[in-house]
């Protein structure tokens, strides 16, 4: 579903090729230590776990796009792999709701992306969290790029419908 090197705007590179230097400021294990706006630890850990997560983020160096998929695994057989598709939809849907309420002083809306999102801008990022059919996408990109995290949201919306309906994804930005 995510984007090969043939299909990104030019200049671009995938994540293992050094391509995540426009990502500056903290480090990952500085973000961890920190939960969204008035968030609990409690609320956090309400979120639907994955059993399938494909992650990346291509870049040229000066703006980039971090890119999320996945499908959550069911709370009642964690073990056994993602969720069935009706199941995964509902779970994906809560963690919306919970997503919104956590996100709350970055006054989330509705992105009108996929089957059902939202969007909101933080001091350094847009995000964008949505459901298309079973999977849940997670976009993150910075909010004054020549491609924004918008137009990759309807990409990747085309593409992970062509795979769900068993078609080569060949929708791409620029």
């Amino acid at each position: 579903m995510l984007p090969t090197t043939a299909e990104l705007p030019v200049g671009w590179k995938l994540s293992g090729s050094n391509s995540v230097g426009w990502r500056d400021g903290d480090t990952s294990e500085e973000f961890a230590k920190y939960l969204p706006c008035s968030a609990t630890a409690q609320e956090s850990a309400e979120r639907h776990g994955y059993g399938s997560v494909v992650v990346d983020s291509p870049g040229n160096g000066g703006e980039g796009i971090d890119l999320r998929l996945s499908v959550p695994r069911s709370p009642d057989t964690y073990d056994d792999g993602p969720a069935p598709k009706a199941e995964a939809v509902t779970l994906v849907e809560e963690n919306l709701t919970l997503y919104r309420k956590m996100y709350d002083c970055y006054n989330p809306k509705s992105a009108s992306i996929g089957d059902s999102s939202i969007v909101f801008t933080t001091e350094r990022f847009t995000h964008i969290i949505m459901r298309v059919g079973p999977v849940e996408v997670a976009i993150n990109g910075v909010p004054d790029g020549r491609l924004t995290a918008e137009e990759w949201a309807r990409v990747m919306t085309e593409r992970v419908r062509a795979v769900l309906d068993g078609k080569k994804p060949t929708a791409r930005v620029g």
